[in-house]
């Protein structure tokens, strides 16, 4: 899991920001080099999900100004990422690799 605060950086997050450009290089990298081997590597980018810890450790304003920055208007949920790492991890997928799909409610726009 990347995040796509990669692309939209917010300045306090200099660590967190840094280490997920890493995460995305690796999953280039790590494409590049398991291909032979017939396996793939891809990424998946969200937005703030509203997961048991985030909400406990995130201000609703938070939340509120995520959405906001989005073409969906609502709140990140688990289930928005799952379906995407689920098809990124069945046979459907099995000739992409190398790639960071974006599921961000549209916030990027890549």
């Amino acid at each position: 899991m990347t995040s796509s605060s990669y692309w939209t950086p917010p300045p306090p997050f200099v660590s967190y920001v840094s280490a997920k450009g890493a995460l995305n290089g690796l999953t280039s990298v790590l494409a590049a080099n398991l291909a032979a081997h017939h396996i793939t590597v891809n990424g998946v980018a969200a937005s703030l999900v509203r997961t048991a810890t985030a909400a406990e450790n995130t201000s609703e304003f938070f939340f509120e100004q995520t959405v906001r920055m989005q073409n969906i208007k609502r709140v990140q949920m688990p289930a928005d990422v799952s379906g995407v790492v689920a098809f990124l991890a069945s046979d459907d997928a099995a000739f992409i690799t190398g790639q960071i799909v974006v599921a961000d409610g549209g916030s990027t726009r890549r």
